[in-house]
């Protein structure tokens, strides 16, 4: 759906203190399949969006699950489809991730939980969207 046409990315997140935030990427797009790349450019909004902490630390890299290129079981630790970069330890984003009870943190696997690390840390959120608009 985003292959073929310019698209850019907004992220809405919600913490258990009902803190909103939000982040919009431009040219975003994933890459047909089977590995999914991601990529999108750096973006703006009340969230942090630094290459080392938002979305576009994903950027280039596959998108793993258990059954389909992760060799290194990240998906298995960060409970779902992620751009993992090949370890769900060395992530910031886990929207896919396993919900918990928003506020929480899941040790000894922080990055197993659903969590933007530079909206709330390691605690886990109690709502996220993920949309995209063609432009």
């Amino acid at each position: 759906m985003t292959f073929y046409s310019r698209s850019e990315l907004r992220i809405e997140l919600m913490n258990s203190r009902l803190r909103t935030g939000y982040g919009m990427y431009s040219n975003f797009w994933v890459s047909a399949s089977p590995n999914y790349t991601l990529n999108v450019d750096r973006g703006h909004g009340n969230i942090s969006l630094e290459d080392t902490f938002g979305m576009d630390f994903y950027a280039g890299y596959r998108f793993l699950t258990y059954d389909n290129g992760d060799i290194n079981n990240a998906s298995l630790i960060g409970h779902g489809g992620w751009w993992y970069r090949g370890c769900s330890y060395c992530g910031t984003v886990n929207l896919n991730g396993q919900y918990i009870t928003p506020g929480t943190r899941n040790y000894p696997y922080e990055h197993a939980a659903v969590f933007y690390y530079s909206f709330d840390l390691y605690f886990s959120l109690k709502e996220t969207k993920m949309m995209f608009r063609r432009i």
